[in-house]
C-alpha cells in the first residue's frame, strides 16, 4: 500500500477506535471520499495482519492440530471493504465492493425525498452486511457517506432536523451492537458472531454545522484540511504539463509561488477543475489566470464561511497622500512577498558564497489609531492593492448572529479558512469598538459569549503561522474605556494615523480632484496650498464632501470647476453646525489625547 498522507494516517487511527458516526466538516467531496477509502482500506488491512499474528500465536501454542480446527471455521480469510454514498434524493449508492460490477449500483433507493427513510434503509443495509457476513465466513468493513448531511441538521432547511438527529443518534448506537447468540450456542459460536458483526462508519460529509446535543455523545468530528501549497503544487504542475502537451506556452518557466497562493484555500477538487477549465480557455499558461482564480476563490470562500466575512479580491494599485511611514512598512512587504513569488522551486545545491541579504519575514500584523475619518479604512484597502492580496473584513459583532455559542463556532470556520487561504490580510475594521474587558462585562457592559470570541481570536493571533496579516483600526476615543489585556501585544506594529497637515491636505486635495475626473488644465487653475490652509483640523472624510459640493456648485452654474467655487464648499462646510463645530471639538481633542501610551517600543510610527 502506497504510503499515506497525514490526513489519511489521522483519519485510520481514528477509526480504529470505531466511532459510528464522524463527522467531516468539509465541502471538499472529492478529495474526503478519496481519504476515507483509503482509510477504510488501511482499517481492513491492519484487521487481517492482527487476524494472521493471531493465527500464528495460536499455532504456537496449542499445536498445527488446533490451529487447523480453528481455520475450519471459514472466518480466516481477509476483511472486505464495502463503501457507500447516502443522500436523501438518490438514496444509498455502492462507491466501492469486492464486485466490481455493483459499483454504482443502488443498495437501497428512495421512492421520495425522506432524510429519516434513509436512516431506516441504512440500518436495514447493515442487518444485511450482518447476514452475509455469517454466510460467507468473513469480516467487513462498512463505511457510508451520509452527504450534504449540514442540511438534514438545521432547521432552516430541514423542519424535522431535530427528530432526524435523534434518529441519526439511534442509528450510530445501533452499528456498535452485536447479535445475541441463540442460547445452545457455545462460546466459540458465540465468539465468532462477536467476530464476524461487520464495523460499519457512518462519515458526515458537509458544511460546519454547530452539532446538536443529541449527536455529542456518538459523533467523532475530524477537521478536515484544505490542500495545502506541497498538494497544490502537484496539481499546478499537472495542468502545467498538460497545457505543454496542447502547446501552449508555460510563461510561469516554473516558477508557480504566486499561483499556489492564489489557490490557496480551494477544495483540491475546485483547483483541480479550475486549472483544467483554465489550460482550455486561456492562450497560455501565464499570471493571467490569477483574475480567474482569484474569483472563483471568493465565490468558494464566501460560500465556506457564510455571512460572517467579506472577500475583497486585491484591486489595481492606487495612490495614497501623507502617511510615509506606514508606506514605507508596505513597501518592504511588497518586495519580501516579490522574492518569495519569484524564488526557484527547489533550493540549489548548497555552495560556499557571499553572505546573502537577510530576508525579513513576512509581518503578522499592525493596528491603526486616530481620530474618524483619517483614512484608515482606506489604508486597508491601499494595502491590500500594494500586496496584491485578498481583503478579508470580519466583524466580531457579525460572528456572534445565530443561537448562544455559535460566535465561536463561527470564528473557527473562519480561521480554519484563512489558515489555509494563503497570504492574505485580516481586516478587523472599528476593533477596539467591538472589544470589551472582563471588568465592563461583568457590569453588564459585554457578554461572556464575546470575551469568549476574543480570547480564542487572541490566542490563535500568539499562535498562528505567518501569512495571514491582521490589521485592525480604532479610534482615539476608543481608548477611553479600556482594553482588554494583552490585545495591544498582539499586534507588533502600532501606527499613529494623525490629522492631515497642510501638506498632506494639498495631496488630498489634488487626489481627490483627479479622482472626480476634473481636467489637469482645471487642477492648475485652483490653489491647493490656499484650500489646504483654510481647511485646517479636517480629514480626508471632510474634504471630499467639500469636493463634492463644490462640483456640485459648478454643475448648478453650468461653469468649469473654479476656485470660487472651491471656497463656497468650505465656507458652506463650515455652516454646518452639526459636523463642523464636531469636528473642531474632535480635533482639539484628538491633539491632547493621551494616545502615545499605546506607542510602545515596538511602534514605528
Amino acid at each position: 500500500m502506497p504510503e499515506l498522507t497525514r490526513v489519511q494516517r489521522d483519519l485510520a487511527a481514528l477509526l480504529r477506535a470505531w466511532p459510528p458516526l464522524v463527522m467531516l466538516p468539509s465541502l471538499d467531496y472529492p478529495r474526503a471520499k478519496a481519504d476515507i477509502h483509503v482509510a477504510l482500506a488501511t482499517l481492513a488491512a491492519r484487521h487481517d495482519a492482527a487476524r494472521h499474528d493471531a493465527a500464528r500465536h495460536d499455532a504456537a501454542r496449542h499445536g498445527a492440530a488446533r490451529h487447523g480446527a480453528a481455520r475450519s471455521d471459514g472466518d480466516e480469510t481477509g476483511a472486505e471493504l464495502f463503501l457507500y454514498r447516502a443522500t436523501p434524493t438518490s438514496g444509498v449508492v455502492v462507491e466501492a465492493d469486492p464486485d466490481p460490477s455493483r459499483i454504482g449500483a443502488v443498495a437501497a433507493p428512495m421512492l421520495q425525498p425522506d432524510p429519516v427513510a434513509l436512516l431506516e434503509g441504512l440500518r436495514r443495509l447493515r442487518d444485511q452486511h450482518a447476514e452475509d457476513a455469517l454466510k460467507r465466513g468473513r469480516p467487513q468493513i462498512v463505511g457510508v457517506i451520509l452527504e450534504d448531511v449540514h442540511v438534514c441538521l438545521q432547521r432552516e432547511t430541514y423542519s424535522h432536523a431535530g427528530f432526524w438527529a435523534v434518529k441519526l443518534r439511534e442509528l450510530a448506537a445501533h452499528l456498535k451492537t452485536f447479535p445475541q447468540p441463540p442460547a445452545e450456542a457455545s462460546p466459540t459460536q458465540a465468539e465468532r458472531l462477536r467476530r464476524l458483526t461487520p464495523r460499519m462508519f457512518l462519515f458526515g460529509l458537509g458544511a460546519e454545522v454547530r452539532l446538536p446535543e443529541t449527536l455529542a455523545s456518538v459523533a467523532a468530528v475530524f477537521r478536515y484540511p484544505l490542500p495545502g501549497p506541497r498538494e497544490i503544487e502537484v496539481l499546478v504542475r499537472a495542468a502545467a504539463d498538460q497545457a505543454l502537451r496542447l502547446g501552449l506556452e508555460d510563461t510561469w518557466q516554473g516558477h508557480y509561488g504566486a499561483l499556489v497562493d492564489a489557490l490557496r484555500g480551494l477544495p483540491s477538487g475546485a483547483v483541480a477543475g479550475l486549472l483544467n477549465q483554465a489550460v482550455v480557455r486561456a492562450a497560455a499558461f501565464g499570471p493571467e489566470l490569477l483574475k480567474v482564480v482569484l474569483a472563483e476563490k471568493q465565490r468558494l470562500f464566501e460560500k465556506l464561511v457564510g455571512g460572517i466575512a467579506t472577500f475583497t479580491p486585491p484591486g489595481p494599485r492606487r495612490t495614497m497622500a501623507g502617511y510615509e511611514q506606514y508606506k514605507a512598512f508596505v513597501a518592504r512587504t511588497r518586495r519580501t512577498l516579490a522574492q518569495e513569488t519569484t524564488a526557484p522551486p527547489h533550493p540549489a545545491t548548497p555552495q560556499v558564497a557571499a553572505p546573502q541579504a537577510a530576508a525579513w519575514p513576512f509581518p503578522l500584523g499592525a493596528l491603526l489609531i486616530g481620530p474618524p475619518g483619517t483614512g484608515k479604512t482606506q489604508m486597508a484597502y491601499y494595502t491590500a492593492a500594494e500586496w496584491q492580496v485578498p481583503l478579508i473584513s470580519v466583524s466580531l459583532g457579525a460572528l456572534q448572529i445565530g443561537p448562544v455559542g455559535s460566535g465561536q463556532a463561527n470564528l473557527r470556520v473562519l480561521l480554519e479558512a484563512l489558515d489555509a487561504i494563503g497570504p492574505c490580510i485580516l481586516f478587523l475594521d472599528e476593533l477596539l469598538k467591538q472589544v470589551d474587558t472582563t471588568e465592563n462585562a461583568k457590569r453588564g457592559g459585554g457578554t461572556s459569549e464575546h470575551l469568549k470570541v476574543l480570547s480564542d481570536l487572541m490566542t490563535w493571533m500568539e499562535i498562528r503561522e505567518r501569512g495571514c496579516f491582521i490589521l485592525g483600526t480604532g479610534n482615539t476615543g476608543d481608548l477611553a474605556s479600556g482594553l482588554p489585556e494583552g490585545l495591544l501585544e498582539r499586534f507588533p506594529y502600532v501606527f499613529r494615523v494623525d490629522l492631515p497637515d497642510v501638506e498632506q491636505r494639498a495631496q488630498i486635495w489634488a487626489l481627490l480632484l483627479e479622482r472626480a475626473g476634473v481636467a489637469k488644465r482645471q487642477r492648475d487653475t485652483l490653489d491647493l496650498q490656499d484650500l489646504a490652509a483654510r481647511t485646517d483640523g479636517l480629514v480626508g472624510r471632510d474634504l471630499r464632501a467639500i469636493v463634492d459640493e463644490a462640483l456640485g456648485q459648478a454643475f448648478d452654474a453650468g461653469e468649469p470647476l473654479t476656485h470660487t467655487h472651491c471656497l463656497a464648499a468650505v465656507a458652506r462646510f463650515a455652516q454646518r453646525e452639526s459636523i463642523g463645530s464636531l469636528r473642531v471639538l474632535a480635533a482639539g481633542r484628538a491633539r491632547t489625547s493621551r494616545v502615545g501610551v499605546v506607542q510602545a517600543d515596538h511602534a514605528i510610527a
